[in-house]
C-alpha cells in the first residue's frame, strides 16, 4: 500500500485545513481541562515531521494543532513529543502493512513500545493528548490497560483500535478516556462566527456524558454499522 504525504497528516486533508485544526485541537484542550484539571499534558504528535524535506503543509498543520493546545490549556505545561517509528516505516512507510481503511496510519508505523517509552519519560504529564490516533497494540499498553493514570484524548481517531462498542464506553466510564474530537457526519465548510461555532459547524466533542447517545445517533462515527 502507498502511503501518501497527506495520509500521513492524520485526518488534515483538505476538508480540515489548519486553521480548523487548531479549532480542534483548542475545543479538547479547554474540555479537557475543566474536566480533568491536569498538571501536565503531554502530547503525542507526528514524527514524520521531524524529518527535513516534507512539504510545507506537513509542518503547518503540526503547528495549527500543537497551537490549539497551546491555546485551549492556557497555563497547564505542555510537552510535545514525537515517538519513534518502525525501522521499516523510516525506509518507506508504504512498505508497512496496514488496514487501508484506517483513519490513523500511523498507528501501525510507530515502533511497538513507542507510546509506553514516551509515556514513562514524561511521569509529570498525567493527561496524554494524541494527534496521531493510539497504536494498534492498544489493549496491550499498560499505561491504558492498567489503572489509574495517565488519562487519554484524542484527535479524530480510530475507534476500531479501542473495539466495539463496550470497549469505548468502558474507556470513558473508566475515565482512562477524557474526550475525543471527531469529524462531523455531512458537515459542512466552518462558516463565520467565533471558534466554538466553527467548531460545532465541522466537529463533535465525543465526553462521557454523550458517547452512549451519539453512538445511537451516528454509529459511523464510531465505524459500527
Amino acid at each position: 500500500m502507498q502511503i501518501g504525504l497527506s495520509s500521513l497528516l492524520i485526518g488534515c486533508g483538505k476538508s480540515a485545513p489548519e486553521s480548523e485544526r487548531a479549532i480542534a485541537t483548542r475545543v479538547l484542550a479547554e474540555h479537557v481541562t475543566k474536566v480533568a484539571a491536569p498538571k501536565g499534558i503531554l502530547v503525542i504528535s507526528n514524527p514524520f515531521t521531524q524529518q527535513g524535506g516534507r512539504a510545507t503543509e506537513a509542518y503547518a498543520f503540526e503547528k495549527a494543532g500543537i497551537a490549539g493546545l497551546k491555546e485551549g490549556f492556557d497555563k497547564v505545561p505542555v510537552t510535545v513529543v514525537f515517538p519513534k517509528l518502525k525501522e521499516e516505516a523510516l525506509r518507506d512507510p508504504g512498505s508497512v502493512p496496514m488496514d487501508p481503511e484506517t483513519k490513523t496510519p500511523l498507528s501501525f508505523l510507530v515502533a511497538e513500545n513507542a507510546f509506553s517509552e514516551v509515556i514513562q519519560q514524561n511521569p509529570n504529564c498525567d493527561v496524554v493528548v494524541s494527534l496521531i490516533g493510539v497504536p494498534v497494540n492498544l489493549t496491550g499498553l499498560k499505561e491504558w490497560s492498567q489503572p489509574g493514570g495517565p488519562r487519554f484524548a484524542l484527535l479524530l481517531p480510530d475507534w476500531r483500535m479501542i473495539g466495539g462498542p463496550d470497549q469505548i464506553l468502558k474507556a470513558f466510564g473508566e475515565k482512562k478516556l477524557v474526550a475525543a474530537v471527531v469529524s462531523k457526519p455531512n458537515a459542512a465548510a466552518a462558516a463565520g462566527g467565533d471558534y466554538k461555532e466553527r467548531f460545532e459547524n465541522r466537529f463533535l466533542l465525543v465526553t462521557s456524558e454523550n458517547v452512549e447517545g451519539l453512538m445511537k445517533e451516528s454509529p459511523a462515527v464510531f465505524g459500527l454499522r
